[in-house]
């Protein structure tokens, strides 16, 4: 087995050799996991400790475990093998190189999670603490949740939608924009996420600029306090996460989803005119005498 400064300097010449180039060749006689494409590119070579691992541009990486007797050589295109082919565990050909792993403990293939590539996470939203911010990008994502079936509370933390606004943030954004936390992304508007967007940069902005918070907050971490800007208590909510999102029921009334639950007003209902008999009972009563004569 190598030692570790050894596995790093085989990995090393191994890189020098592969890295860039197209395997034409692959043979694995005990790898458990899916093969490598014909025509990828090796795009790096890691070592550490037991393992050696070699990464196809696909994302897809060879792992190797070197225990005692296995080893990595580099050989050039004609040259000859210094231990035998039924000590193979992998070989790898590029443009004039052939690389070959001998006595390996286990050979597999597998791929790291990548959000970009996971069907069910999705492509990660613009990162509104990035140094450079397009507004545009950020709106954008926004209005691209307009149809997902969550609140806009849960939206503006959703790094699907966009990357950088924690629940300090979302509360301080919802409150600024009168926006319902629990409102439905179903009933936000394109102008809305403008809106939304621009104060969460600028709410980044002033955060950098002021150090952790740039200036006090408004409604987080306020509940049971009287609301600033219409002087209602502040209260508290809990999103899917459990996390607590502070908002103001007095001022954020936009989009409110009680508007969506309310019972429709009955009409009003026309008094029917009385019977001509108790319009005369009533007209004797000794208060409504008084009402009359008055």
């Amino acid at each position: 087995m190598a030692d570790g400064d050894a596995l790093r300097r085989t990995a090393a010449a191994l890189r020098t050799a592969l890295v860039g180039r197209v395997a034409h060749r692959l043979d694995a006689p005990t790898l458990v996991g899916p093969r490598p494409g014909r025509g990828r590119v090796i795009q790096g070579v890691a070592g550490e400790h037991r393992d050696l691992e070699i990464t196809w541009d696909d994302g897809l990486i060879l792992r190797t475990e070197l225990r005692r007797g296995g080893e990595w050589h580099l050989y050039r295109s004609s040259e000859r093998w210094r231990r035998p082919w039924e000590s193979l565990s992998v070989a790898i050909q590029v443009h004039g190189w052939t690389a070959v792993c001998f006595q390996a403990g286990s050979v597999e293939t597998y791929r790291r999670f990548d959000p970009v590539r996971h069907p069910a996470y999705g492509r990660p939203g613009p990162d509104i603490g990035a140094p450079v911010v397009r507004l545009a990008d950020v709106t954008r994502s926004l209005v691209s949740a307009i149809q997902d079936d969550v609140t806009v509370a849960d939206a503006l933390c959703d790094p699907r939608v966009v990357r950088g606004i924690g629940v300090v943030f979302r509360s301080e954004i919802l409150w600024s924009c009168a926006i319902h936390p629990l409102a439905p992304m179903s009933r936000i508007s394109a102008e809305d996420c403008a809106t939304l967007a621009g104060h969460a940069v600028d709410a980044l902005q002033a955060s950098v600029r002021g150090g952790e918070m740039g200036s006090p907050t408004h409604v987080y971490g306020r509940s049971g306090r009287a609301c600033e800007r219409c002087g209602d208590t502040v209260t508290t909510r809990r999103d899917e996460t459990g996390e607590l999102i502070y908002y103001c029921p007095g001022c954020q009334v936009r989009h409110d989803p009680a508007e969506l639950t309310a019972p429709l007003e009955r009409p009003t209902e026309r008094p029917m005119d009385p019977h001509p008999a108790a319009s005369r009972f009533l007209a004797q009563l000794p208060w409504r005498r008084d009402t009359l004569a008055g």
